[in-house]
């Protein structure tokens, strides 16, 4: 007896052979007249042949492809398993590409943006993912919140680096000396000429004196005096000649000049004073994060250099006074106020001047230190992310490898 186990999808592989007085091939029994065989499945013959009071111990010659079918069914079970770790594996695999895809794209997208921000420093012109990677590696060990900007400190650098080079501002003096004018001043209308030969008319009149004075020169030829008054054409004698040049002697003409010399210093002082003005620095020269303390400084500054120019227009006044009306007597009305100049506030504007000149000398360098910055700051807002992506990549690797 013979007992299939398994169908077979293609009997041609399968060759049976009974041994006989001859062999007999199974395959074509039906071709051959002299065997009849015929199979019966097992279960049929175990409920109906072999029962298991049976005292016969009939045993079927033997079983084909009871083996067979045992290995496929565990064949079945390892393709199965293979099938679900192919699936897993594929899913791991997934679950990898993503993840690099993920800090890829993190470094693609923020150098992008770094080098985008931070252009107008030649060596960021460049800037690429590799540049990001390799700066990420150097800031392993440093803490985050030391590269974390505030909004405030970031647009702080930004305006640096936007910053255009300004020129040299020259340092500011001030070299008019305020008290010696008023020693000076003071000193003049205090001082009188000696009236022994002066005309009391003359004295009180200072037009007339001026009139007299100019018409004097007149009258007075290189070896001769002239007799005729040119004005009104009356005789006039030497006396009165002399006696007006005694009037007009070298001590009057002496203390003219040194009031008009004083007069003429004033004046070009005043001169100097308004170009001085002139050339103070504007608040515009100085770089934007000067220029309130600037325009604080030189508004304070003009304010004292009114007070100056108003003191020596006083001077000039009180001169005139002396020249014209008080020449023979003491000015006794003539008070000065030294005005209040505060030397400080040159001292704060020079101060800034040098702050300004310092700052353009180390601009290209101040600029390279905040790009820096900002390059570790925009780093440090993604370095938890990056690394966090890239660790779930090298966990699913690990998990691949075992």
């Amino acid at each position: 007896m013979i007992e299939t186990k398994e169908n077979l999808i293609d009997p041609s592989e399968t060759v049976f052979q009974l041994k006989t007085s001859r062999f007999i091939d199974l395959s074509k029994i039906g071709e051959n007249p002299e065997v009849t065989i015929k199979v019966f499945n097992k279960d049929y013959v175990e409920a109906n042949i072999f029962k298991s009071n049976n005292t016969y111990g009939i045993t079927p010659v033997f079983l084909l492809g009871e083996d067979t079918k045992n290995f496929k069914m565990q064949l079945e079970t390892l393709l199965q398993i293979e099938k679900t770790n192919n699936s897993q594996l594929k899913t791991k695999e997934n679950e990898q590409k993503k993840f690099k895809e993920n800090y890829d794209n993190i470094a693609t997208s923020r150098a992008k943006s770094i080098k985008e921000n931070l252009s107008s420093i030649s060596s960021y012109i460049t800037y690429n993912k590799l540049n990001f990677e390799k700066k990420l590696q150097e800031i392993q060990n440093v803490k985050l919140a030391d590269l974390i900007l505030n909004e405030v400190k970031i647009e702080k650098l930004k305006e640096t680096l936007t910053t255009k080079s300004k020129p040299n501002i020259p340092r500011v003096n001030f070299d008019f000396m305020l008290p010696a004018f008023k020693d000076s001043v003071d000193n003049k209308c205090k001082k009188t000429i000696l009236q022994t030969q002066s005309i009391k008319a003359l004295q009180e009149d200072n037009n007339l004196a001026q009139w007299i004075e100019a018409g004097l020169p007149l009258h007075q030829k290189e070896t001769s005096l002239v007799t005729k008054c040119l004005f009104c054409e009356n005789e006039l004698n030497t006396e009165t000649i002399k006696h007006y040049q005694d009037h007009f002697n070298d001590q009057y003409k002496a203390f003219q000049k040194e009031l008009d010399n004083e007069l003429t210093t004033i004046d070009k002082h005043l001169q100097l004073i308004e170009t001085w003005d002139k050339n103070l620095p504007y608040p515009e020269r100085f770089y934007d994060s000067f220029t309130t303390e600037a325009n604080t400084f030189l508004t304070n500054l003009r304010n004292c250099i009114k007070h100056v120019c108003s003191f020596l227009r006083k001077c000039q006044t009180q001169l005139l006074t002396k020249k014209t009306e008080k020449l023979f007597c003491e000015y006794s009305d003539c008070v000065l106020d030294l005005p209040s100049f505060d030397t400080d506030y040159i001292k704060q504007l020079n101060e800034l001047i040098d702050k300004h000149n310092t700052f353009t000398l180390n601009l290209n360098s101040e600029k390279e230190l905040a790009a820096k910055e900002l390059e570790l700051h925009y780093i440090a807002e993604v370095y938890i992310q990056y690394n966090d992506e890239k660790q779930k990549e090298q966990n699913c690797v690990s998990e691949l490898i075992n």
